[in-house]
């Protein structure tokens, strides 16, 4: 009895999952289907011709040079053409630097549409036709098929010029590389590079964004911790259209052109990226930090964000008091551990922001176009223009620059480094305010004396040497 019982529901399971199985490929194959009634094989994609005429029967010559091999019809890309059915459309792997308008003709020719009158567009915006299809759409992506050409406010300006990555220096293995184009980006037009300790990642102009490197704290954004030696397009940011990029240490973060800010790694919400303003870092939108991004930058285990109005936020890690809250001079609570964003920290109008491994800078607009540099946090090495070490808890201007008009700060390591609408350029750190260049003096370049304060201002920066170099550079 107990024998018969097993397999008469054994059966019955083997039978119920076979009708299922048996409607669920039915209904994939109404939902997906591309098939035309007569194809032509010169402009077809080998998968279109063996699903519609079956194995045997389209003679391999039909085939073009590049359809041949089932084993290469490994790019799927699904169109979407609004109340009808999705387009599974299954192209040759050498399709990828085809231009776009390559795909729009063998589209609107299956939907009988002239090839002048549709475009394609991404969730990333309209498609420009001239450009390569790796460089602008993604793996398994939807794309939608509408009429008439993208309009010029869609598209945006394109200058026609095309920017290429060239990389050099000393490998994981040793070897220096001399100066040499990116391998993988060649078909990209980069907009924006960050570095960080072991990765790197870039913005094309398109919006994609695409990292490579070190993934031991998921730096890289693709959900998982193995490295990648080869750049690599970040999938689950596909949706969204990429401006800028900035990277810590270990760490990653992208503004989108709606100004939100999406971070991963280290320190962040997650590996994989993730809204910073609905995450648990922010307390699932308590504050609005993330939202009109402008500038990131991160520390070593702090983060400084820049809003498009001039606010500054910061959160993580305040041993150093590098986050600038007045609160924290009184409840020790808020210099242990990790701190969430809490409120804009108490600053004119700022116009950059920097972080270095333990302290942070911000430069504000004081009118007139004169910019006053703001520093506080780690002052071990001088770095924050201020004698006697220890650690400024609140934001204050250097002294000795209120004659001159800082252009731009950048922190690196324990250096802080501040260029003026003059030319100068001022390291502050290890202990000393060296000054490095004096280029609008001379012509021609920066001057003999200026490059041995440089050398002097490497020597005194205490403690990291590479990162004195690096400001310098």
């Amino acid at each position: 009895t107990f024998t018969f019982c097993i397999f008469f529901a054994s059966s019955h399971f083997l039978l119920f999952w076979g009708l299922l199985r048996a409607e669920e490929t039915e209904t994939e194959s109404k939902q997906y289907s591309c098939l035309p009634e007569q194809p032509d094989p010169h402009h077809l994609s080998g998968d279109f011709l063996r699903q519609s005429l079956g194995p045997g029967r389209a003679p391999r010559a039909a085939l073009p040079e590049d359809v041949r091999e089932p084993h290469r019809c490994s790019w799927t890309i699904f169109v979407d053409r609004g109340a009808a059915p999705l387009i599974r459309v299954r192209l040759p792997h050498s399709w990828r630097k085809s231009p776009v308008s390559r795909l729009v003709c063998l589209i609107a020719q299956r939907e009988g549409l002239p090839a002048w009158d549709v475009h394609l567009a991404s969730a990333r915006g309209p498609l420009q036709a001239h450009r390569a299809l790796l460089s602008c759409v993604l793996f398994r992506e939807t794309l939608f098929l509408r009429r008439g050409p993208p309009s010029s406010d869609e598209v945006g300006i394109d200058d026609g010029a095309r920017t290429t990555l060239w990389v050099f220096g000393r490998r994981v293995c040793g070897q220096v590389s001399p100066p040499v184009p990116q391998p993988g980006l060649t078909l990209h037009d980069v907009r924006s590079v960050a570095l960080g300790a072991e990765h790197v990642l870039v913005v094309t102009r398109t919006g994609l964004a695409l990292a490579w490197g070190g993934n031991s704290c998921g730096q890289l954004g693709t959900g998982d911790e193995k490295p990648r030696g080869w750049p690599t397009s970040l999938h689950l940011l596909g949706a969204v259209r990429c401006a800028s990029a900035a990277c810590g240490p270990r760490c990653s973060a992208v503004i989108t052109l709606d100004e939100r800010l999406w971070t991963w790694g280290e320190h962040q919400p997650a590996s994989a990226p993730a809204l910073l303003h609905t995450s648990w870092v922010n307390r699932h939108g308590a504050t609005d930090c993330g939202l009109h991004a402008a500038q990131v930058a991160f520390g070593g285990a702090h983060m400084v964000l820049l809003t498009s109005g001039g606010a500054v936020w910061t959160w993580g890690y305040n041993e150093s008091s590098c986050l600038g809250w007045p609160a924290a001079m009184v409840h020790a609570s808020l210099r242990h551990g990790f701190q969430k964003p809490r409120c804009p920290v108490v600053l004119p109008q700022a116009l950059c922001v920097a972080a270095g491994a333990a302290h942070s800078a911000a430069l504000v607009d004081a009118g007139g176009g004169r910019g006053v540099p703001y520093l506080w946090g780690d002052n071990s090495c001088g770095q924050c223009g201020v004698g006697g070490g220890g650690c400024l808890p609140l934001p204050m201007p250097p002294p000795g620059f209120e004659a001159e008009s800082v252009s731009l700060v950048r922190c690196v390591g324990g250096t802080s480094v501040l260029v003026c609408h003059s030319g100068r350029c001022y390291l502050l750190g290890g202990g000393a305010r060296v000054e490095a260049a004096s280029s609008s003096e001379e012509e021609g370049g920066i001057s003999e004396g200026a490059s041995s304060a440089g050398s002097e201002g490497e020597q005194e920066a205490g403690g990291e040497g590479g990162d004195g170099a690096a400001a310098v550079a």
